[in-house]
């Protein structure tokens, strides 16, 4: 052991200059004594560490830690074995410390690894109690939803307690006034049983609940009898009477709502469109009400359209009240009749009385005497004759046929009509077979001209003179054949210009010329359509042409461009073609601007948007007039090539293929008022912009008057086999009466109507919208034809 040397000092290193310095040699010593030269001192319980290094053949081995645990890296000492002396005479071999650091490692792994599972055990623990107190929380939500359950039932209960009372109140202090009059009164007043005979007790039905009370037909009675019609309503009962006026006839009064209107039947004279809900709420069963209505009609004011519209609807189904509609009718002139005729000829499906019906005769006996009216009874009549389900209109049909040909001067009547009906079946022959053998649409055309010249009887000069079905004051000769015009379309419409004869003496009052300058003299342009329905389109162009009459009522007057639309059947249908171009092909042609477009045909330099000042007032009118026509009506799929404009500077709207709120495109404007149509007018900071707005405040004001007479004319129209109404009509037309805002005042209304019109010129999503639809017709006019 003396020999054995310690160094305290740093551990030698290989390659370090000391690894020839020989610190102590173990040669010749025996094996304990290497034994006890390799352990370590211990001084008082303490651990110390050296570094012992060995000189042994050359190499040097270093011993690096104690047995016991070091406080500093928390490690054990590893002491060397015999293994590691073993073959003394060798001197290339060396120590394997990359297993013992190899063990420790894994040792490590295996303890964070037992870590991890613990870990993951408590989020798995953790989960379970999320989980378990998710359920407890379902649980205390189905209890609450019961016991709310539970508390409605209860307080429903109570109401109808409480409403008893009061209906036993209410009869009590009616026979307490009967009592008081039979005193003053000489005579012996009669028996109680006389008075209040026993009754069975029905169940009146209220909205959306079921109560048991006393029967419709004794409270009416005790009303008629006392003087409670005398009497105002009261606050909470003038309400309701007021919001049951302003609802529209689509809805259907329940008994409690009739009973209400039946006992102040007295106020509802003072009201508007009270005699309308009075009617509805008659039992005219009853002897003594029909009395009463007899009486009542006199203090009424006299009828007008609204409410004789409103009593030929579905939910009035007395004869007596569509006589008295009809007998306001029959004072009516032609040209407003025209303008309701098509709603009226709906009305027929309501009648109960299909032989002796008075609307029939009413409808017959002024077609007779009027050829325009005449033409299009008869037209209408025919559209729905085929529907199994009314068979009013077939019977129409043959009553009025029968009627022509019993007087004389109706007889040319059916002549004409007959004339018609055979030029719209030639039509219907030339029109399929020139769609027939080839898609190509050049091809198609030339196949027309050379049908329409060689057609037997011919086309080009007819035998006797038709009157249109369209327009019937325009007499017909024939089809010019070059001027035929097949266009880009899956239907693949026709335009026929048809040759006129005595044009110049004809006048027509009712409406506009609409082509009148722009069109030759003896030439009727005409779109024909077959495999289109065109009773929608019918419908639209009926509304817009009575709104703009009851504009210029009151002095209004938006410039509106109307053509002409009749449907012969559910499939073919003729459309007035006018001469305009569509705003998407002129701002193709014009660099994306309105403006050169109308300086090219009107320049006039004096003003400061280089054309003359008519031409911009046609157009701020035009644009203001369908701009709140479409937004009442809810009109859909507006696009540049659905608007077009006039050489004198109008806008027209066309095809009109979905309605009253109906559209195909996501997140549309409520009104087609877009930048380019805006710019024409210089911008919204311009004075022709805050003119225009002015223009649209003024026809919505004017037109919210007449919410009642537009509804009616639609809920006429709910089972006549229109599409967009069919889908859902009471939401539909409800949908149609919010646009109107009738409850609004007119400062109200204005301040709404200006917001919607800087929402529509202002929205983004539409300009997307709008570059797709012209990306889709680039593609369709170069790949379809």
């Amino acid at each position: 052991m003396d020999s054995l040397k310690v160094n305290n000092s740093v551990k030698t290193k290989k390659g370090s200059g000391n690894e020839n310095k020989k610190v102590g040699y173990l040669k010749n010593r025996s094996k304990r004594e290497r034994r006890g030269a390799l352990r370590m001192p211990e001084k008082q319980g303490k651990i110390v560490r050296r570094t012992l290094s060995i000189d042994y053949g050359n190499y040097s081995y270093l011993k690096m830690k104690s047995k016991k645990k070091n406080k500093r890296n928390n490690s054990y000492g590893t002491q060397p074995t015999m293994g590691d002396f073993r073959n003394n005479k060798t001197t290339n071999r060396k120590p394997n410390l990359k297993k013992e650091t190899y063990r420790i490692q894994k040792d490590k792994d295996k303890e964070k690894d037992k870590e991890k599972e613990k870990e993951k055990e408590k989020e798995k623990e953790k989960e379970k109690e999320k989980e378990k107190e998710k359920e407890k929380e379902k649980e205390k939500e189905k209890e609450k939803k019961k016991k709310e359950k539970e508390n409605k039932i209860e307080k429903d209960k109570t109401k109808e307690k409480e409403k008893e009372k009061k209906n036993k109140k209410e009869i009590k202090i009616v026979k307490k006034k009967l009592k008081n009059q039979k005193k003053k009164q000489k005579k012996k007043p009669f028996r109680k049983k006389f008075f209040f005979p026993k009754r069975k007790r029905l169940v009146v039905k209220k909205r959306n609940k079921v109560h048991k009370g006393k029967d419709l037909y004794t409270l009416r009675e005790i009303n008629f009898r006392s003087t409670s019609r005398f009497q105002k309503p009261r606050n909470n009962e003038l309400e309701e009477i007021e919001d049951l006026l302003l609802l529209p006839s689509i809805y259907e009064l329940d008994n409690r709502e009739k009973n209400l209107l039946w006992r102040y039947r007295e106020y509802l004279t003072t009201r508007r469109n009270g005699l309308a809900k009075f009617l509805l709420c008659v039992n005219f069963e009853n002897e003594n009400e029909i009395n009463e209505v007899r009486r009542m009609l006199k203090k009424f004011p006299p009828i007008d359209m609204v409410t004789s519209l409103e009593l030929l609807s579905k939910n009035c189904k007395s004869t007596f009240a569509r006589r008295y509609a009809v007998e306001f009718l029959m004072k009516c002139p032609d040209k407003e009749l025209l303008l309701y005729l098509l709603q009226i000829v709906q009305g027929l499906r309501y009648e109960e009385d299909e032989k002796n019906s008075p609307l029939v005769q009413f409808l017959i006996t002024r077609a007779l005497k009027n050829p325009i009216l005449a033409n299009f009874f008869y037209w209408y009549v025919g559209n729905e004759r085929k529907d199994i389900a009314y068979p009013i209109f077939g019977l129409t049909h043959l009553q009025f046929a029968k009627k022509c040909l019993e007087k004389t001067t109706s007889h040319n009547y059916l002549k004409n009509i007959q004339l018609q009906e055979s030029l719209i079946s030639n039509l219907k022959e030339v029109s399929y077979q020139a769609n027939k053998f080839s898609k190509n649409r050049t091809k198609n055309i030339q196949n027309l001209k050379t049908l329409i010249q060689n057609s037997e009887p011919s086309l080009c000069n007819f035998e006797k003179k038709v009157p249109l079905p369209l327009n019937p004051l325009k007499l017909v000769n024939g089809i010019d054949p070059n001027s035929v015009y097949i266009f880009k379309s899956a239907l693949s419409p026709i335009k026929f210009t048809f040759k006129t004869t005595n044009d110049s003496q004809v006048q027509n009052t009712n409406k506009k010329s609409t082509n009148s300058g722009n069109k030759q003299a003896g030439e009727f342009p005409v779109i024909f359509k077959r495999g289109d329905d065109l009773r929608q389109d019918q419908l639209i162009i009926q509304l817009i042409k009575l709104m703009d009459n009851l504009l210029k009522k009151d002095n209004l007057d938006l410039e509106f461009t109307f053509y002409d639309v009749l449907a012969n059947s559910p499939e073919v249908g003729m459309v007035e073609f006018v001469q305009a171009k569509s705003l998407g092909s002129v701002l193709k042609d014009n660099n994306g601007k309105l403006s050169q477009y109308l300086k090219k045909l009107h320049p006039d330099k004096t003003t400061n948007y280089g054309f003359s000042p008519q031409i911009m007032e046609n157009y701020l009118r035009s644009c203001a007039g369908y701009s709140i026509v479409t937004y009442l009506l809810g009109i859909g799929d507006r696009h540049l090539d659905n608007l077009m404009i006039t050489p004198d500077g109008k806008i027209i709207h066309i095809d009109f293929g979905y309605i009253l709120g109906r559209d195909p495109k996501p997140l549309p404007p409520p009104m087609k008022v877009c930048k380019e149509m805006v710019e024409v007018m210089g911008g919204m900071k311009s004075e022709n912009y805050k003119y225009f707005k002015k223009l649209c405040i003024q026809a919505y004001n004017i037109l919210r008057k007449h919410t009642h007479l537009i509804i009616n004319l639609l809920t006429l129209m709910i089972d006549a086999n229109i599409p967009d109404i069919d889908h859902d009509p009471q939401e539909s037309i409800t949908k149609m009466a919010k646009r109107f805002n009738y409850k609004m005042t007119n400062e109200q209304a204005s301040h709404f109507i200006d917001e919607i019109i800087d929402e529509s010129v202002n929205a983004l999503f539409a300009k997307v919208v709008e570059k797709f639809h012209s990306w889709a017709q680039y593609c369709k006019n170069i790949f379809i034809f």
